[in-house]
């Protein structure tokens, strides 16, 4: 039988790993949004630092809510 400790660090690393796959695909989904929709944005967001602000915050935020629904699954499923 596993060790509570070798559970805790597997299922936290398996979060990390989930994590950085949210991350790194909203990321991807965000920068192809903003290539797409950059010549219908109004001329504060066409600055490099609102785009940068939009791109970072906006995964970030995206992550969040995934893990939540995730959370809401899990949860609605177990018995």
């Amino acid at each position: 039988m596993a060790s509570p400790r070798l559970l805790g660090c597997a299922a936290t690393l398996g979060s990390v790993v989930v994590t950085c796959l949210l991350l790194f695909f909203n990321a991807s989904f965000v920068m192809a949004l903003l290539t797409a929709a950059e010549s219908n944005f109004p001329i504060w967001a066409k600055n490099a630092e609102a785009s940068q602000f939009i791109l970072f915050t906006t995964p970030l935020v995206l992550v969040v809510l995934q893990w939540m629904f995730i959370d809401y699954a899990r949860s609605r499923f177990r018995r």
